[in-house]
């Protein structure tokens, strides 16, 4: 667990403009609302039992993560798969694998979250999706932790650490830094821990400053509004 492998992330962290909110959990396993979604009608039809049947990929994946963040995630893995067999893009298509991965995971069913979340890993790579890139190394990464395999973990937190620098999601890469020092704790490698949690520390100094800089900002548009 070298500091040289990852030493590009502090570097892109500088250039860092804006955090991504993360929702749905750790995970930042959230609904992000396509345009086509939002803009377009949901197109149903009646079917045998006489209950609509939504067709758009789009609305499917909005009523999975309403189920999952419901903790229904029995129903939102049939549902995620009832969407993966329709159209999409393939940054869609990694998101929904997440989720499904997210799905297995919280009901313990860590085989399965392995499965669906190298799936989504791979198909992100392949479309350039760095944020569900980095979705899919973290709940990888829970997931070996789970099955006590430390070295697989580690590795996939500092790979979710490094996409989702580059995706510009700070409050994610902060996270993902803060697991992969608790794995490094117990670790040899103390070298490799202190880089780590010198990097975490400097991310939470970053997201404060964000913070006040967004409030005096807020403060003096209003004040000029007054």
């Amino acid at each position: 667990m070298s500091p040289e492998k990852f030493k590009g992330l502090k570097i892109g962290l500088t250039i860092v403009d804006s955090a991504v909110a993360t929702a749905c959990g750790l995970l930042g396993m959230r609904s992000r609302t396509r345009g086509e979604a939002t803009s377009a009608a949901m197109s149903t039809k009646l079917g045998d039992n006489a209950r609509p049947v939504v067709q758009h990929r789009g609305r499917l994946v909005q009523a999975g993560a309403a189920l999952q963040k419901a903790g229904k995630n029995h129903d939102a893995i049939r549902v995620f798969e009832e969407a993966m067999a329709l159209d999409g893009d393939a940054t869609e298509t990694a998101q929904i694998l997440n989720f499904t991965a997210n799905n297995f995971y919280c009901l313990g069913d860590y085989a399965q979250a392995q499965i669906k979340g190298i799936a989504a890993l791979e198909t992100a790579r392949r479309c350039g999706a760095t944020q569900e890139e980095g979705a899919a190394h973290f709940i990888l990464g829970e997931t070996a932790l789970k099955v006590g395999e430390l070295d697989v973990a580690a590795d996939h937190f500092q790979g979710s650490a490094d996409q989702f620098s580059q995706s510009g999601n700070l409050k994610a890469t902060r996270q993902s830094l803060d697991r992969l020092v608790q794995i490094l704790g117990n670790h040899p490698d103390l070298e490799s821990e202190e880089f780590y949690r010198r990097l975490a520390l400097e991310m939470r100094q970053t997201e404060r400053e964000r913070s006040t800089t967004g409030k005096h900002q807020r403060s003096g548009t209003e004040a000029s509004e007054s």
